[in-house]
């Protein structure tokens, strides 16, 4: 399929005033970018950062994202400050209604009749923000399917207390048919479902860049958080990490300039959850570019 360009109606491309129209609204934009990181940021978070960053020298992009997501105090996760809703930073398939939730209830139990009405079937939410998903889908399965509801458990990984305290009044209607765990790690192995929304996209990322090395030969660089007065930047450097240097092997080398992202938490994740489901379906869903695109 072709794609099309809009083109207006009297058949002549965007004007130079279109331009300067989108260049000032990239600028608010920009200038209310600006002002929620005041008015949002926590300086005691800047200062941990920038403390580990002139004792150890520049971080990794995924370091730095580890630590603005998931300090264990401090980051934007972890600490509970995250807004997800209309009126919040961003908002999800949960935060829309709860249709979402009660559409992948109906899928979940398609699956226990395909695994044969397992007697035990686990259902395991990875992410689960303040159980919204987990209490459409589970009430979604107490109307319309009660056989499977009785045979579920509802098992949530959740390493944050603020979280778990949140979870834990959404979902005081289920009883007892909710547990916690803090990581995969502490999962039986188990029969039913690994579900998550946009779990695997929050994981931190290293960033890399193409660049021309000797020889003209295009090479990988890690681009590495710094310190640049009262903020950061990247720095470029050489790649040291090993598992890095793996995965960039097996990418097709792309033209000078090129930056993308690798995530080496996504596999490892992904291979803790297998190791978990004896039977079943890991159910992930998320946003992006397909392969050949991104």
């Amino acid at each position: 399929m072709q794609r099309r360009r809009h083109q207006k109606r009297d058949g002549h491309a965007g004007t130079g005033k279109d331009k300067s129209t989108c260049v000032a609204i990239l600028g608010a934009i920009q200038r209310e970018i600006q002002r929620r990181n005041v008015i949002t940021g926590d300086p005691r978070l800047i200062e941990m950062i920038r403390a580990e960053i002139s004792a150890q020298g520049p971080m990794s992009f995924a370091r730095f994202m580890e630590l603005a997501l998931y300090e264990p105090q401090h980051g934007y996760y972890s600490s509970g400050r995250a807004i997800i809703g209309r009126q919040g930073d961003f908002f999800t398939n949960v935060s829309v209604g709860s249709v979402f939730g009660q559409l992948l209830g109906i899928q979940f139990a398609e699956v226990w009749e395909k695994l044969g009405r397992p007697p035990h079937f686990t259902i395991v939410e990875h992410g689960a923000h303040d159980g919204a998903f987990a209490a459409d889908a589970l009430t979604a399965l107490r109307q319309s399917f009660p056989q499977c509801f009785n045979t579920i458990r509802y098992i949530i990984a959740e390493p944050f207390p603020v979280w778990h305290d949140r979870q834990q009044k959404r979902l005081a209607s289920f009883g007892g048919k909710i547990r916690w765990v803090e990581s995969i790690n502490q999962l039986e192995p188990f029969v039913g479902i690994h579900f998550s929304n946009e779990l695997f996209d929050a994981l931190p990322v290293h960033l890399v860049l193409s660049e021309v090395g000797k020889n003209d030969a295009i090479t990988w660089n890690e681009r590495l958080v710094s310190t640049s007065g009262d903020g950061f930047e990247f720095v470029g450097a050489p790649i040291s990490n090993p598992h890095l240097e793996i995965a960039l092997y097996r990418l097709t080398l792309l033209p000078a300039g090129f930056r993308s992202e690798i995530n080496l938490a996504a596999p490892k994740l992904m291979g803790e959850i297998a190791d978990k489901l004896e039977r079943g379906v890991i159910l992930t869903i998320d946003y992006g570019f397909s392969r050949a695109e991104f």
